[in-house]
């Protein structure tokens, strides 16, 4: 899947994450009723076999579109070496300006209050 660029995953995805939670909510619903009666159960577990089959029904119809997926070459290695010398030197200037400022525990600054802390800005 490297080297893959597949634009029609954003398309996929708007269907796949409401199904998706369907199936846990489902799936959840089916194991509490589960301990009451496996019959509950068998109905959510063959309700949430319809939502995984459709989702994946959904994938494999999205994947077959034309122009769903292309291939792109691998960046060469010095491109990939630069790119990350960049977020280390990135990083390093956030360093050296003080980024990011330390942020107390909620429980400290909630029972002490700031004030006594010195003031503001740390």
């Amino acid at each position: 899947y490297f080297g893959t660029v597949s634009p029609i995953s954003l398309l996929g995805n708007l269907v796949a994450v409401p199904l998706a939670s369907l199936v846990i909510v489902t799936g959840a619903i089916s194991l509490v009723l589960g301990s009451v009666a496996s019959v509950l159960a068998d109905i959510f577990n063959h309700a949430n076999l319809v939502i995984v089959t459709l989702m994946a029904a959904s994938t494999r119809l999205l994947a077959q579109m034309p122009g769903g997926y292309f291939r792109v070459s691998p960046p060469p290695l010095w491109m990939i070496a630069a790119f990350y010398a960049a977020l280390v030197l990135w990083r390093f200037r956030l360093w050296v300006k003080g980024y990011p400022q330390p942020v107390p525990p909620p429980s400290e600054a909630g029972s002490r209050g700031l004030s006594d802390r010195g003031g503001g800005n740390g």
